[in-house]
C-alpha cells in the first residue's frame, strides 16, 4: 500500500506570472536603465520618434491597411508614419520606433587576442568570439533594439499584442517556469 502525502509547504517562486508576490518584484528592482547606464544622460536624436505610438486599421481603398500613428493626435488629423497590409510589421514598427530617439553607444572594437571587444559609450561590455556569430557588424544596432524592448513597457505591449492573443499568457508562464 502506498503512502500518499499531501505537500503543504508553499513554492519558493510564485505559481502563476500574475500572483502579486510576481508583480511586485520588479517595484523593487532599480529601472534597468539606471542599473548599467547612470552615467549616459539619455539623448534625444531624433524627437519625431520618441513616440508613443498607435496601431490601427484603415480603408486605403483598395483594401484595408494596418497604420502607426502618434498616439496624442485625434485620430481624424493623424497622418500615418507608416502604413502596412500586415498588422505585425505595423506592431513592429510601432515597437521600435522610439528606440531611434536616442543614441546607441554600442560599438565594437578593433580585434584582439581575447576577442572582439564590445563597449557602451566608454564602458568596456565584453569580448565576443572574432569567429563567432556575436562579432557580426551588425549586433550592436540588433543588441540597441533588444535593450530598447526590454526597457520600455510600452514598445513590449506593442510586440506582446503584434503576434498571438496568447503572448502575455504564454510569456508569464516562461517567466514563472524560469523563477
Amino acid at each position: 500500500m502506498r503512502n500518499e502525502q499531501k505537500r503543504t509547504s508553499t513554492p519558493s517562486t510564485p505559481s502563476n506570472a500574475f500572483s502579486p508576490s510576481f508583480l511586485n518584484r520588479p517595484r523593487h528592482l532599480p529601472d534597468p536603465q539606471d542599473r548599467q547606464h547612470a552615467d549616459l544622460a539619455p539623448l534625444v536624436i531624433d524627437p519625431r520618434c520618441a513616440g508613443p505610438w498607435t496601431v490601427e486599421e484603415r480603408d486605403a481603398g483598395h483594401g484595408r491597411v494596418w497604420v502607426v500613428l502618434r498616439k496624442e493626435v485625434p485620430p481624424s488629423g493623424a497622418a500615418p508614419v507608416a502604413a502596412y497590409r500586415c498588422h505585425a510589421t505595423a506592431g513592429l514598427t510601432a515597437a521600435l520606433l522610439p528606440a531611434l530617439s536616442v543614441p546607441n553607444h554600442l560599438r565594437l572594437g578593433e580585434p584582439k587576442p581575447t576577442g572582439v571587444p564590445l563597449h557602451d559609450g566608454e564602458h568596456f561590455l565584453g569580448h565576443l568570439s572574432p569567429r563567432g556569430p556575436a562579432a557580426d557588424p551588425a549586433l550592436p544596432h540588433y543588441l540597441h533594439a533588444a535593450r530598447h524592448l526590454a526597457t520600455h513597457p510600452e514598445s513590449l505591449v506593442h510586440l506582446l499584442r503584434t503576434y498571438d492573443p496568447e503572448a502575455l499568457a504564454i510569456l508569464g508562464r516562461a517567466l514563472a517556469r524560469a523563477a
